[in-house]
């Protein structure tokens, strides 16, 4: 649960890389544009207009250059004929001298203008663009990287969650199979409890099965016999051995069942006598 929940919050982080991602090649790509919009601005608007105010200034002041050139010029000759004082011809002068100053000024600020500042905002508009574009590939890289680092991530915890899914999955198969059912209701014999020769070579072990105990494959452990056949292996002295036959009719009594006698037929006779307290005798197996 701990993997799935960590695959899930990987996934969540990756969906999450994504959004920032889209948000801020967004805000790139919108730093680029107004850059390139600023640009576009200064050298078809800002730049044009820019130049035209500075001519107009510079060719106002040409204009009115000549004409206080003109006024002062005319101020002196009517001085010199009497019509007009000497206080009027120096304020005429005056405006003359200022007018020269304010022209130059203005094809000084002309020139520095076309010559500097117009370079100057040229590069740095250019440079503004081209900064702009920097970041939008810097944000795409670093985007394409964060995101491949998530993506990275993703895959880790999805592999982690599967390899812990075929275990979860082999361990609950495992416990599953330490689970032994029945295949009928009946009763359980221990394999400990049947003689090692009797069904048919299917005995036990030595000792008592207990908790803890250790078993080998295919040892018989239990046994749900079928009761509806039953199978009574019984020992007869080897004197009598030759007179029984596999197939011949019996009846076995059973003390253990209240002395009550059951019909059957010889299914097998061992070949291997078995020597107790010195007798010889021979098991036969008999279904009744």
């Amino acid at each position: 649960e701990s993997a799935r929940a960590a695959w899930q919050v990987a996934k969540n982080t990756y969906e999450i890389q994504e959004k920032e991602n889209e948000s801020k090649l967004r805000q790139a790509e919108l730093t680029v544009e107004l850059a390139e919009l600023a640009l576009r601005q200064w050298a078809e608007g800002d730049r044009i207009k820019r130049s035209r105010e500075l001519e107009l200034a510079a060719d106002k002041a040409v204009i009115e250059l000549q004409r206080l050139a003109e006024m002062y010029t005319r101020s002196q000759n009517l001085n010199a004929e009497g019509f007009v004082s000497k206080n009027q011809m120096d304020m005429d002068e005056v405006a003359y001298i200022e007018a020269i100053a304010k022209y130059k000024t203005s094809k000084l600020a002309l020139e520095v203008y076309r010559d500097y500042e117009r370079i100057k905002d040229q590069k740095k508009f250019e440079s503004d663009v081209a900064t702009a574009k920097e970041a939008l590939e810097k944000a795409k890289l670093n985007s394409r990287s964060e995101l491949e680092s998530k993506g990275a991530q993703v895959n880790n915890t999805h592999e982690q969650f599967l390899g812990l899914d075929r275990k979860l999955a082999k361990l609950t198969k495992q416990r599953g199979d330490a689970t032994i059912r029945a295949e009928r209701d009946g009763l359980v014999v221990y394999g400990t409890s049947v003689d090692k020769s009797s069904w048919m070579g299917r005995g036990g072990g030595d000792s008592t099965l207990t908790i803890g105990t250790q078993v080998a494959p295919n040892q018989l452990l239990m046994i749900l016999p079928d009761t509806s056949q039953m199978l009574a292996a019984v020992r007869v002295h080897e004197s009598l051995a030759g007179r029984i036959r596999t197939g011949q009719d019996v009846s076995v009594k059973i003390d253990a069942a209240g002395g009550m006698t059951f019909s059957g037929s010889v299914e097998s006779v061992g070949v291997m006598a078995r020597s107790e307290e010195h007798t010889s005798e021979l098991q036969s197996q008999f279904r009744i």
